[in-house]
């Protein structure tokens, strides 16, 4: 190789080695958006709301501010919420980032009076390119949870095109679209109507961006090799934003007389993919990288290796290579220090408002705190999701960070990252279990064999906050009259479970019981007698002999079309007000 070429190659290495990180952009809102499960239902109906879908591009959402529509409101990324009257609720969330910026996203909540369909409507995912698809979930159940077949759903988008756009639920309850669309923000609804239920309904957004372009750095060591020899080629995948790129697909493409193995395969966790190159014959080979992943778009870069005969020259140049390469890397470290998490508490109540007071640091190679040269950028999150940016100042050898607990009790891990070095510790939340608390709505339902209370389960810990846990909690739940839905499954992070009291034909009082193991509580719901009829104009209690209602004056339509009550399913006349059986009201 000629002795030009040689300092070329030593000059961008040593360039390469010591280049600088871009300043960052300037600041933008987050976009809120959360999923409620399930969106329509009878009351009293509680939804599940999940606020994870919320994202900020260029930094980390703080705080979660519900709305729930009803002159109600909460807080944090995921809750639960029940609306116990009949209405169409404008639920909506607020969400601030770490700079101060917020933004909001609303949905609708239907109760309708009556048997109603429950209807869920979830995106998969919620965020996707140009030319991708979101795949949309439509799930319909009846008020006990069971899944609804054969219900006619049709759904409606504010732009894009949704294959098919309408059909009929599977035996699971289930009905699938595939929407696609271009550049912009969409409003999904569904609505399903099926025989003998109201209408049930539900609606959800989705983003379509155009694809980021992915940055591809494809480069070998050595640069060059002897004939026959091998250098390791290394793939660099990054965003538009400087990020790494992980799970993107690799592919390299080596000319006629070179080989790569592997050929293909993903990048880590650092957005990198490493193969080894083979040439054969005294010339420049190239290798071509081409990668792609979903939501961005292709991205390419090609690396050119010198293949030579061996001699002095080439090996003292791999020796000089070698020599810059593990100098650059232990300057480097030397300088800054390798990263150390160190929590200054290891156990910590799960009780949402004790801190976890963390120290932050770089060490030497002996251990000892290094005092740092310039600001460092630490990031500081746990598997809670949890984020906080923190910055260690220029001459200290350490900052403290301050994370809050949370309601959830186990092994959480700690995550600090600065650049591409990382350092993970764990701490324990944790909590006594105090009592099981069961809420009962309604407390008085007819002994009729058909209406249903509400019975939810939530458990505090010994200091009087409901509390829930990493793992699954299972209640076993049981009654004396009537039937209920059991076991209740708590999923992790859910700080309440729910189940359906179903009456029986039988007047009483029911004693519901609940335990999970050495937790129990319980509750009584009375089954009432019912009136012996109801009056079809007003909806009054009238005796079985009285053929004129005392309130309205009026004696029962005498119509010989039918329908169907839409409660019970009694036949009465089709201008019926009220059924006469269970006094229930009739849609229009």
């Amino acid at each position: 190789m000629k002795k030009s070429k040689i300092a070329m190659v030593l000059l961008f290495l040593i360039i390469f080695s010591f280049s600088v990180a871009a300043e960052s952009p300037v600041n933008q809102p987050p976009e809120a958006f959360f999923t409620a499960s399930p969106s329509s239902g009878q009351s009293t109906l509680t939804v599940q709301f999940d606020a994870s879908g919320s994202v900020d591009m260029d930094g980390t959402i703080v705080s979660y501010a519900w709305d729930f529509g009803d002159g109600k409101s909460g807080s944090g990324e995921k809750v639960s919420y029940t609306y116990k009257n009949f209405g169409t609720y404008p639920a909506s969330i607020k969400v601030t980032d770490d700079r101060g910026l917020t933004g909001t996203y609303t949905t609708k909540i239907t109760v309708p009076n009556g048997v109603s369909l429950s209807l869920t409507i979830i995106p998969d995912p919620v965020s996707i390119g140009t030319g991708d698809a979101s795949i949309i979930n439509v799930i319909v159940k009846s008020k006990d949870g069971t899944p609804r077949s054969g219900v006619k759903v049709t759904l409606k988008s504010t732009g894009g095109n949704l294959a098919p756009d309408s059909g009929n639920t599977d035996p699971s309850g289930k009905f699938i679209s595939s929407f696609t669309a271009p550049e912009g923000k969409y409003r999904i609804s569904a609505t399903a109507v099926q025989t003998g239920f109201s209408q049930g309904s539900g609606e959800t957004t989705v983003r379509v961006s155009i694809k980021t372009p992915l940055s591809v750095e494809i480069v070998s060591i050595p640069g060059s090799i002897g004939s026959n020899g091998t250098s390791n080629i290394k793939v660099i995948v990054k965003g538009s934003d400087g990020e790494p790129v992980s799970d993107a697909f690799v592919t390299l493409e080596p000319d006629t007389y070179g080989t790569v193995s592997p050929s293909s395969g993903q990048t880590d966790s650092e957005g990198q993919f490493t193969a080894t190159f083979s040439g054969f014959g005294e010339t420049a080979h190239s290798v071509k990288a081409v990668v792609r992943k979903n939501g961005y778009a292709q991205g390419s870069g090609e690396v050119i290796i010198e293949v030579s005969t061996a001699n002095n020259i080439s090996f003292m140049i791999l020796i000089l290579f070698l020599i810059i390469i593990i100098g650059s890397a232990f300057q480097e470290f030397w300088i800054k220090g390798r990263l150390q998490l160190i929590p200054l508490k290891t156990n910590v109540p799960c009780d949402g408002t004790s801190n976890i007071p963390v120290n932050v640091q770089f060490v030497d190679p002996s251990g000892k705190p290094r005092t740092q040269l310039k600001d460092r950028q630490v990031k500081v999150s746990s598997t809670l999701g949890t984020v906080m940016n923190i910055v260690l100042p220029k001459g200290k050898e350490s900052i403290e960070a301050v994370l809050p607990s949370s309601h959830v009790c186990g092994i959480v891990t700690l995550t600090a990252q600065s650049g591409i070095q990382k350092a993970i510790a764990k701490v324990n939340f944790t909590g006594n279990m105090g009592e099981m608390v069961l809420e009962v709505s309604p407390t008085k339902i007819p002994a009729d064999g058909i209406s249903i209370s509400s019975v939810i389960i939530k458990v505090k810990d010994d200091k009087g906050n409901f509390i829930t846990s990493l793992g699954e909690w299972v209640i076993e739940i049981t009654t004396t009259l009537g039937t209920i839905s059991s076991p209740v499954i708590m999923p992790p992070g859910t700080l309440s479970g729910i189940a359906i009291l179903t009456s029986e034909k039988k007047i009483g009082v029911a004693t519901v019981k609940a335990s999970m193991g050495a937790l129990h509580c319980e509750k009584k719901v009375i089954f009432e007698e019912l009136p012996e009829r109801f009056c079809m104009n007003c909806g009054d209690p009238l005796k079985r002999d009285l053929k004129t209602c005392p309130n309205c004056k009026k004696t029962a339509p005498a119509d010989t079309e039918i329908k169907e009550c839409n409660s019970c399913q009694t036949f009465i006349p089709s201008s019926a007000t009220f059924c006469d059986r269970c006094g229930a009201k009739q849609p229009v």
